[in-house]
C-alpha cells in the first residue's frame, strides 16, 4: 500500500506540472483523463487513513495552492 500510495504522489505531482501548462488538445477532450483516477484513487487511500497529515497538506497544495500554499504568489 505504500508503494501506491508513493505512486499517487509522485503521479499527482507530475499531472499538475503537466496539467496546468496551455494545451491545444488534450488526449480525451479535456485534462479530466489526467486528474480524475488519480484524485479517486487518493479519496480510497484517504479514507482508509493511509495518508499522514503532512501528505495531505502536501496533495492539498498541489490541488489549490492559492488557500493551502502560504508561501503562494500569484
Amino acid at each position: 500500500m505504500e508503494s501506491l500510495k508513493l505512486f499517487i504522489m509522485e503521479a499527482l505531482e507530475d499531472a499538475v506540472c503537466k496539467g496546468n501548462r496551455p494545451n491545444r488538445d488534450p488526449i480525451g477532450g479535456s485534462n479530466e483523463n489526467l486528474f480524475v483516477p488519480l484524485i479517486k484513487l487518493a479519496d480510497k487511500l484517504l479514507l482508509i487513513g493511509l495518508f499522514q497529515d503532512e501528505e495531505l497538506q502536501s496533495m492539498l497544495r498541489l490541488i489549490d495552492p492559492e488557500n493551502f500554499d502560504p508561501d503562494f504568489n500569484p
